[in-house]
């Protein structure tokens, strides 16, 4: 099978986006990777992941609800963790999966978290790229959505999230992928994140944990970062070079290719 897309409907009609790339042999038994996106982002988000995961995995990522191609969320929206997780629980038993591999990335990360907290026996090795387990303040981030829109302020954030390691060219990529976002969307989710913490909740993740961060950015210090992860007990730190806080898309290639050599040795 190569790139397959189609969309999943959750009890109250929300519409999920999903996409699956599998380039494994047909001919023997291949385990399923699910990727997480962040906020403001969608599946393309992990583009330049995929063909390191897709030989090996079968890779499934999937538009959270309100993102990418999912259906938007309206701005009085009352988000929850337990929404959340019963979109992936959802998802996962349309597309017949026992359990998988996970990948999370910013905020993805720390859904991913609390779904391995939640369903231990669903996750088997979990890798978190640049993750919170504390929602950031938003009320910055919100005005400028409000008052110039969602553009203006993907433009103007481009700066933290990725520093000095991407050209214009990718810079001015990832801003049109993430002004994409729904506006009320964005509207009810940064109302709702700000009350997220889960740092209690990390210490009973069981399985093999990857946690990458990167050491010179605005967010996601690593002294933060090897604070809840030291509370992971099968768990390994890396830290990624660079002046900004998304790792995953700034340096996808280092922090793909890491991944992928801790879930492979994992195996053996």
């Amino acid at each position: 099978m190569s790139a397959n897309e189609d969309f999943y409907t959750t009890p109250d009609g929300t519409r999920l986006f999903y996409c699956i790339d599998d380039y494994t042999d047909q001919w023997k038994p291949a385990e399923s990777i699910v990727f997480i996106h962040g906020f403001g982002e969608s599946t393309e988000a992990w583009r330049a992941w995929v063909p390191y995961f897709a030989r090996h995995y079968r890779v499934v990522r999937f538009d959270i609800r309100g993102f990418g191609k999912s259906t938007p969320m309206a701005r009085d929206h009352k988000w929850s963790i337990g929404e959340l997780m019963d979109d992936i629980n959802g998802l996962l038993a349309h597309l017949k999966l026992p359990n998988a591999l996970f990948v999370g990335g910013k905020s993805g990360g720390t859904i991913a978290m609390k779904y391995t907290v939640e369903n231990p026996d669903k996750v088997t090795q979990l890798a978190l790229s640049t993750a919170p387990v504390v929602g950031p303040k938003t009320e910055a981030w919100l005005e400028i959505i409000e008052s110039r829109g969602v553009q203006a302020w993907a433009r103007e954030t481009m700066p933290g999230r990725f520093g000095t390691a991407l050209p214009p060219e990718a810079i001015e990529w990832w801003i049109d992928l993430m002004a994409k976002t729904p506006k009320t969307t964005l509207q009810s989710y940064l109302r709702w994140v700000p009350a997220v913490d889960i740092t209690e909740d990390v210490r009973r993740i069981a399985c093999p944990t990857l946690v990458i961060t990167g050491d010179k950015g605005p967010l996601h210090k690593v002294d933060e970062t090897e604070g809840w992860q030291r509370t992971i007990k099968n768990s390994e730190l890396r830290v990624i070079k660079g002046d900004g806080w998304h790792a995953g898309g700034a340096r996808p290639d280092e922090c793909a290719a890491m991944t992928l050599e801790f879930f492979q040795r994992g195996k053996r």
